[in-house]
């Protein structure tokens, strides 16, 4: 944390710093070539740097002052800029250095001396940054992950709510019905003729099958039996069926390949999955067509489901999701991951959605091949 704060507070004043490179490496390129143009007569005011151009001539570090501008832009304006006032630098000292350059050592070492350090700074400063960055894709994905679960919560009792009030409007008071009318029958059944015993023992039983097709249609909204009896195909197409019946969209259903077994989990995400593609279709989409497509080939299971309604944009990174307000998309990608699903939303404004989900099996041999037609 420390260094990311000197980093930042550092690079603040990127047009000070920049000044200041500029004007320390202008200074002293010109004593440089200055100290060049004056070596065969006298060196006048530059005498001391006579000292300088020794130490550095004898270690084969020639134009080594060179080195304090490149730190310093590396350190304060970024690896981007610094790398390019390096390639500066080293153009215009080059006609110094191959002047003094009398063997390849001292080449080769004046040219190191001023790109390893810069080299090592701007690895450093890299380091750094994707450091920075990887903390905040992780606070990021916190976040929506926090964003995700509260929307979940929230669904969650939503549903409870409504479920409740399903069953306390519908099966409890129906329930409550029968148990009056079967008290009313114990209580008066030797005075009242067998016509009206026959009428409310018919209204107990009308209202009977009202309360299990109330629960049978609860049962199917929680967990489809069809999914557990015959598979994912089939619930998928029995899905799309009720959501053509419900909503008058044209839906175009396409199978490709032989059925081999997936597990409960596996199953279950996938028909969620779609289950919330149609819902948003349903919601939002105002499409007119809708085409879906599932191919179980080569081991991998491909659903595809396609609509021509008004699109969306979708953020670049899925990470900005939660910002964006796509908690239902979080969802979908989240249920995707349980099960190892790659799932793929692809959406333009005006041109409707497509979207994706592949899951790949790593089975050693088939289980249960099983050709369907649909």
């Amino acid at each position: 944390m420390g260094l990311i704060y000197l980093l930042f507070k550092v690079q603040s004043s990127k047009r000070v710093h920049f000044a200041v490179v500029i004007t320390t490496a202008a200074a002293i390129l010109f004593l440089y070539y200055y100290f060049t143009y004056t070596l065969p007569t006298e060196p006048g005011w530059l005498e001391w740097f006579w000292g300088v151009f020794f130490f550095e001539f004898s270690h084969h570090f020639v134009g080594a002052l060179l080195t304090i501008p490149i730190l310093y832009s590396a350190l304060t304006i970024g690896w981007k800029r610094s790398s390019l006032i390096l390639l500066a630098l080293l153009i215009f000292i080059s006609p110094f250095i191959l002047t003094f350059s009398f063997h390849g050592s001292i080449l080769t070492v004046s040219y190191a001396v001023l790109i390893v350090p810069a080299a090592v700074v701007m690895t450093i400063e890299l380091e750094t940054i994707k450091r920075m960055q990887d903390k905040k894709t992780i606070e990021e994905r916190k976040e929506e992950r926090l964003a995700f679960l509260r929307q979940i919560f929230k669904t969650q009792e939503n549903e409870r709510k409504r479920l409740a009030q399903e069953l306390h409007d519908g099966v409890i008071q129906t329930l409550l019905v029968n148990a009056s009318v079967v008290r009313d029958l114990i209580q008066t059944h030797q005075e009242k003729p067998a016509e009206a015993i026959e009428k409310d023992l018919k209204m107990v039983e009308n209202n009977s099958l009202y309360i299990a097709e109330d629960i049978r249609r609860v049962c199917r909204y929680l967990r489809p039996s069809i999914l557990d009896n015959l598979g994912l195909v089939p619930a998928i197409r029995w899905l799309m069926d009720s959501f053509r019946e419900e909503t008058g969209i044209k839906l175009n259903f396409s199978f490709e390949g032989t059925i081999f077994e997936l597990s409960q989990d596996e199953s279950a995400v996938l028909f969620r999955l779609v289950q919330e593609i149609l819902n948003n279709i349903r919601k939002h989409a105002e499409a007119t067509i809708v085409d879906t497509s599932i191919r179980f080939i080569d081991l991998k299971v491909s659903v595809v489901i396609r609509d021509n309604g008004k699109g969306f944009e979708l953020p670049k990174n899925v990470n900005k999701l939660a910002s964006a307000g796509k908690l239902g998309l979080i969802g979908m990608y989240e249920r995707a991951q349980t099960i190892g699903a790659d799932l793929q939303i692809n959406s333009v404004s005006g041109r409707g959605t497509e979207v994706r989900i592949l899951l790949e099996r790593n089975l050693k041999g088939v289980v249960t091949g099983q050709t369907v037609r649909v």
